[in-house]
């Protein structure tokens, strides 16, 4: 009989149990709640479909706009993925390569390449890549400008070690952007910062790039903005970096990354940093909206420009992508003027890499061209689409 009574409570809890479970997005709905985390989607939602769509159409389009719209879909997604990445240790994302450790990496573009030498890059593709370059070099020398390349190397560069055992790094010697580097400095004039030697002497004392992100954080920007400005030195001799000491170090917590974003995870994780702010700083943002594009609305793609009163300073032009972002405020201090520029905004719009009239109206002293590792399989196109005059 006991045994009979808890046959009967097990059937009733597991009825129950069923019953909120299909009940709970219908009640959901009626009260108009949705249960969290939200997704970060490359892509709108479907739409409510219109009553007035004709009975034969409605069924399908409302389908499309309930998967989207289902009030148990973000937390079972989020659930899946979850599980995925912590329990299976597998990338929910083709894009994410999941590491030892809390370590993420990217896997777009040519990153596993990069890594592993292979393939390597041909005496062609190096040869486009220099060819482009010099005729850079000799369009800004024409005009008094002097041309920096800053190649920023990929966190898998520096971290090899926390990569999967079942992805072999190359030899240092074997590396793509070894290879092109040496040969861009045999075969350009162009001066080249070459990051991954001081970078990897700097991690033997800081942690320089996110664990859940890409990009490296205030202490990887640092070793770069004291290498950026200790070259430009060699132009214009007035110029040193900060002391690190004289930096403020304000505490920092970040729920997401893009990494994490790629995963459909965001707002699981999160991960402490030390922003690196300048304690005295001189230079002012300003202005520069005379360079965005139409087709540019977000304001980490726009144009930033600053400026600080001081005549013996240089100006410059920077052509750069997300990992400058931080970098940003570090280099601004050295500069009379200096307007940035999102570099991949042009190569959209107008299929190549660089628009020669911001030169014509800044004048610049330099010309600062930053992109990350990934990139170095794209070919630079010359400057096809607007006259170099």
């Amino acid at each position: 009989m006991h045994q009979g009574k808890l046959k009967i409570i097990e059937n009733i809890v597991i009825a129950a149990a069923f019953v909120a479970l299909i009940g709970a997005p219908l009640a959901l709905e009626m009260i108009n709640i949705r249960p969290g985390p939200e997704l970060v989607e490359n892509r709108r939602l479907a739409e409510a479909p219109r009553l007035d769509a004709g009975l034969a159409d409605f069924p399908k389009a409302f389908e499309p706009y309930f998967n989207d719209h289902f009030r148990l879909r973000n937390p079972l997604i989020v659930m899946e993925k979850y599980v995925t990445a912590r329990v299976l240790n597998m990338s929910p994302s083709s894009k994410v390569i999941i590491g030892k450790g809390d370590w993420l990496f990217s896997g777009e573009g040519d990153a596993i390449k990069n890594f592993t030498g292979d393939p390597p890059l041909t005496q062609d593709e190096m040869y486009a890549w220099a060819k482009v370059i010099q005729e850079r070099c000799r369009w800004f020398k024409a005009r008094g400008i002097h041309y920096m390349m800053v190649v920023v190397p990929e966190k898998q560069t520096i971290y090899p070690e926390f990569m999967p055992d079942n992805i072999k790094p190359c030899a240092p010697s074997q590396s793509r952007l070894e290879n092109l580097i040496n040969y861009l400095r045999a075969n350009t004039q162009a001066d080249i910062i070459h990051l991954r030697p001081a970078l990897m002497d700097a991690k033997t004392s800081h942690q320089l790039y996110l664990y859940r992100d890409t990009h490296w954080n205030y202490e990887g920007a640092y070793v770069a903005y004291e290498q950026i400005v200790t070259m430009l030195s060699n132009q214009f001799p007035g110029l040193a970096p900060i002391p690190r000491a004289k930096f403020k170090m304000m505490p920092n917590t970040i729920n997401d990354g893009d990494l994490v974003n790629l995963m459909g995870l965001t707002g699981i994780y999160s991960e402490n940093w030390e922003k690196l702010e300048v304690a005295e700083p001189r230079a002012r943002v300003v202005d520069a909206s005379q360079y965005d594009l139409a087709s540019i609305t977000q304001e980490r793609y726009q144009a930033h420009a600053t400026e600080i009163d001081d005549p013996k300073l240089p100006k410059a032009v920077m052509y750069r992508d997300s990992f400058s972002t931080i970098l940003m405020p570090m280099l601004s201090e050295h500069f009379r003027r200096i307007v940035y520029i999102w570099n991949a905004n042009y190569k959209a719009e107008w299929g190549c890499d660089f628009d020669p009239t911001i030169i014509a109206k800044e004048k610049p002293d330099v010309f600062i061209e930053e992109f990350v590792e990934r990139k170095i399989g794209d070919i630079p196109t010359n400057w096809t689409i607007r006259e170099m005059k």
